[in-house]
């Protein structure tokens, strides 16, 4: 659908930002299946979007809303749409010849990672990328509980993955809302620019006024 500012720009925009963040150091830990994954959410996590927030859809008890009890409502059907509609599209499942093992790896990082992309979920991810960051710091002690411990590994990846994509959609948001306040004030800011003076006319000789004082 063609909605600003949810349009195929908006998924190419986030996929760049994913793309850049993906060639970090932190990204290695990320396999080629999850890299896949996160592009692929990136470039649809907004696919088939009705024009309305979370907010709106709950509070209009609206279908989606209804389908997904109250929880991520357009997140959970930009996910679900594009595995249920999108990819079964002919010719457009691109992903069909992964081995099953694979396929729902994939499926597991993709739903997760536009599951993440909720922006009520901010504070959260602010939070954890916090506490990530603390225990990065802090000296390594293993614990199986630590994102960073190499049992597990999952968690980290999906960590990163998780991270990355809620980066890349709030900054993307985040400029188009600054886009959209500075076209909403143009026109006030017009209004009220005070008018601008004239250009002060010079005044011809002539007229019968000056006749008369020339022929005195």
């Amino acid at each position: 659908r063609d909605i600003p500012p949810h349009r195929c720009r908006h998924g190419a925009a986030v996929l760049h930002v994913v793309f850049v963040l993906s060639r970090g150091k932190r990204a290695k830990a990320l396999s080629a299946l999850d890299l896949l994954a996160l592009k692929l959410a990136a470039l649809c996590h907004d696919v088939d979007h009705p024009g309305w927030n979370n907010d709106f859809e709950v509070n209009s008890a609206s279908e989606l809303a209804l389908v997904y009890n109250d929880a991520s409502v357009l997140e959970n059907h930009h996910a679900s749409f594009l595995f249920s509609k999108l990819l079964r599209r002919p010719g457009h499942n691109f992903v069909g010849g992964l081995p099953p093992l694979e396929a729902r790896e994939l499926r597991k990082t993709c739903l997760a990672a536009v599951l993440a992309t909720d922006m009520a979920l901010h504070g959260r991810h602010v939070d954890d990328l916090r506490s990530f960051a603390d225990r990065e710091r802090a000296p390594r002690r293993p614990s199986m509980e630590d994102l960073g411990d190499e049992a597990e590994p999952y968690a980290r990846r999906q960590f990163y993955a998780k991270t990355m994509i809620h980066l890349g959609a709030a900054r993307r948001r985040t400029e188009a809302a600054r886009r959209g306040r500075a076209r909403r004030s143009r026109p006030a800011l017009e209004a009220a620019r005070p008018p601008e003076n004239p250009r002060p006319t010079r005044r011809r000789h002539g007229g019968p006024g000056a006749a008369r004082l020339r022929d005195r």
